[in-house]
């Protein structure tokens, strides 16, 4: 007789195990948050509002620059420029990170 309680144990462990993975298999995905705002321009923005350093900010519209996106490079870059202005940063630094900025412009009105 114990026996087979213990097979209608490990029947039900069995089946709640299954119940459950079942369950954590299908819900959990949908829990998890879509991330694809972050490839639109606007999430680009929003991540790249959070960086405050003007190099950093640089070393990205390099990249952008690499793949021909100047739009977005010259965006970074002007943000890097508020970031400057904001701090009160010397004029020769801000007048390189200009001089980027209208020079990643000019590049996006000729491949338009």
């Amino acid at each position: 007789m114990e026996l087979q309680g213990t097979s209608k144990s490990m029947a039900n462990f069995t089946l709640k195990a299954v119940v459950i993975t079942l369950c954590i298999g299908f819900l959990i995905p949908s829990l998890i948050p879509d991330f694809n705002w972050v490839k639109t321009m606007q999430g680009k923005l929003i991540i790249a509002s959070f960086i405050q350093n003007p190099t950093v900010l640089w070393k990205l519209a390099e990249l952008q620059e690499a793949e021909r996106k100047y739009k977005d490079a010259a965006i970074l870059i002007d943000i890097a420029v508020g970031l400057l202005e904001m701090n009160c940063s010397s004029a020769q630094a801000l007048s390189k990170y200009q001089k980027k900025r209208d020079y990643l412009n000019s590049l996006a009105e000729k491949n338009q």
